[in-house]
This record gives structure tokens, C-alpha cells and sequence, in this order.
């Protein structure tokens, strides 16, 4: 429980972080570059290294700006009245939408829906799930949950501003905790094809159920 909460209490100190991996990189490149061109007295190394340091932490900020100016704005996340397990069949994959009115970023930058979590499907298996979608608003943002087993799964989702050159970021608002349950799907009946002889053609007809054959069956009456 310890080692789960310090997780946790990582991820979330990470989420405000204001730079991404690749606008780390930048930084630290900058650092190395202005460092050294300091030392060796270089004017352009020094300048591309202050460059490099300047691009990220400018951008850090626009996005920090616009982060603070939807902090009021209510964020909803709502999951599909139709999420199933599913493994074949894409396109009855539930998935989990974000809507928030007025959030519209600036030039050069786009809102994020980032959904993250785990769950058990079973008794022993553990699936981790981790999506991000991006969108130039996010009046209504919709995140494909393509669950491939039934179980039950704890998911964390928030917003964030990112620009394009994926270098900087912020979190719109505290992250929002969803717990879903995801049933099985219920099979369907197969498509068996016929071909018809006098055309060459092919026929694709679906196997009636138990219940549909007994609504069509007549019952025998002599005479």
C-alpha cells in the first residue's frame, strides 16, 4: 500500500512537471552547450546553448498562462453507455469523453486528454492501459477504451496544454479518478455465404437463434 501511494504521489508531482522528455533533452542540451561555450569563450556555441534553454521555458510559460486561464472552466469525463470487451471488432470498443467548454489554446498549442491506469481482468492477469489524444479544443475530446478482456479497471484522466513541438506542458485542473467496470461482449451470430448457382454470385445469410427458429416453427396439424 506504501509503495503503491508513493507511486501515485509520483506520477501526480510529475503531471505538473513543465517539460516533457524531449523539452528536457532541449534544456539540458542548452545547459551543456551554454556551459562549455561560457568556459571556452564561444559566442556561438554559447548562443545556441541559451537558445536551447530559452525555446522549452518560453514555451513552459505560454502554456502555464493559458493552464491558469481554464482553471475555472468544469471539466467532465463521462464513459459510453456501450463498453464491452472486445478483441475483433473496433468499432464496439466503449470509450471515455472529455468535455470542457471555452478551453480553445492558443497558436502552436493543442489540449491533451490523457488517460492512465491499470486493472484485473481474472483472478492473476493485470493489464495496464495509457492513451493521449489530442485535440484543438476541447469542447468534446473521446478516448477509445479498447479493452480486450472483462474486469475491473482504476483509471486516472486529465487535460493538458501541450505545444506542437512537444517540449512543454501543463496540467488543466486536477486529475479526475475513474473506476470502470468492463463487462463481456455478447457474441454474435455468424454469417455463413451461400453461393447462388444460377448467378455465380454469393449470398450472406446469419444463423437464426433458438428462439428465433421456435418463433418461425408452425406447429403440425393434420389436414
Amino acid at each position: 500500500m506504501a509503495a503503491n501511494r508513493t507511486a501515485q504521489q509520483v506520477v501526480g508531482a510529475a503531471r505538473y512537471y513543465p517539460l516533457t522528455v524531449a523539452g528536457s533533452a532541449v534544456f539540458a542540451v542548452g545547459v551543456v552547450f551554454a556551459a562549455s561555450g561560457t568556459v571556452l569563450a564561444d559566442v556561438y556555441r554559447t548562443s545556441i546553448g541559451l537558445l536551447a534553454l530559452a525555446v522549452p521555458l518560453a514555451l513552459a510559460l505560454a502554456a502555464r498562462l493559458q493552464a491558469g486561464r481554464f482553471s475555472e472552466v468544469e471539466i467532465g469525463w463521462s464513459v459510453s453507455p456501450g463498453l464491452v470487451s472486445t478483441m475483433c471488432s473496433p468499432a464496439r470498443h466503449g470509450s471515455l469523453e472529455a468535455t470542457a467548454d471555452g478551453v480553445a489554446p492558443w497558436f502552436f498549442f493543442r489540449v491533451h486528454a490523457r488517460v492512465r491506469g491499470s486493472g484485473t481482468a481474472g483472478h492473476r492477469l493485470r493489464l495496464h492501459f495509457f492513451d493521449d489524444i489530442a485535440s484543438s479544443s476541447a469542447e468534446r475530446i473521446r478516448v477509445p477504451l479498447p479493452f480486450p478482456l472483462p474486469g475491473t479497471f482504476d483509471l486516472s484522466a486529465w487535460l493538458e496544454i501541450r505545444d506542437v513541438f512537444g517540449l512543454a506542458r501543463a496540467a488543466i485542473g486536477p486529475a479526475t479518478a475513474q473506476r470502470i467496470v468492463v463487462p463481456p461482449a455478447m457474441p454474435r451470430a455468424p454469417q455463413l455465404t451461400r453461393v447462388v448457382t444460377e448467378t455465380g454470385g454469393e449470398e450472406s445469410t446469419r444463423l437464426r437463434s433458438p428462439e428465433e427458429e421456435r418463433y418461425y416453427m408452425r406447429e403440425y396439424q393434420p389436414g
